[in-house]
């Protein structure tokens, strides 16, 4: 039973991911205007949880962002008031940004699932127990873009859940096409 558990959530996340991918392709090609910019930001920070890693893959019409990211929190061990177990998002968010001729502010709001396995209690270390919910995402993000092609971003991140939410900081590099040419 619990093996069929994990499976289910296993193909849930396959089917999950799929889709949003599929969301952001046909809203950047769908009639919300031409596709002024792109990135890939693969990130790294700390959460309330532990360590967080992750990317996003981003395409910018006119002033919003759409965006999908992969999250994933591991427990930090060294922490003994720290949360036991994994958390694991794919977030689709629309962010409105204000740049500069050097630097890029953004904040937006998403729809995402969230799952992992969860310690029974903080204290413990036996078994985790698989969990999935619907979350909400929000992202504070600040970019320098010293180039139109590559650029260093920070995030302040959390999402809204009824079984782990989670706040964080994330530091990454941005690759693609940035900005715009600035005469």
């Amino acid at each position: 039973d619990r093996l069929d558990n994990i499976n289910q959530c296993k193909s849930s996340k396959m089917r999950i991911f799929i889709l949003g991918a599929s969301l952001l392709i046909l809203f950047s090609l769908g009639g919300h205007g031409q596709i002024q910019g792109w990135k890939i930001h693969p990130n790294i920070g700390y959460s309330s949880y532990g360590i967080l890693l992750g990317a996003t893959s981003a395409v910018h019409l006119g002033n919003w962002i759409w965006s999908l990211d992969y999250h994933f929190v591991e427990e930090a061990r060294s922490c003994r008031f720290c949360y036991r177990g994994t958390i694991n998002q794919i977030g689709m968010m629309i962010n409105k940004f204000t740049e500069s001729s050097w630097s890029r502010l953004s904040y937006g709001i998403g729809f995402s699932p969230v799952w992992g396995k969860k310690r029974e209690s903080e204290s413990d270390s036996g078994e985790r127990g698989p969990y999935y919910t619907v979350g909400i995402p929000v992202k504070l993000g600040f970019e320098l873009l010293p180039s139109r092609f590559a650029g260093f971003g920070v995030d302040l991140m959390a999402n809204l859940n009824l079984v782990q939410p989670y706040i964080g900081m994330v530091l990454g590099l941005e690759f693609g096409n940035l900005r715009k040419r600035h005469e």
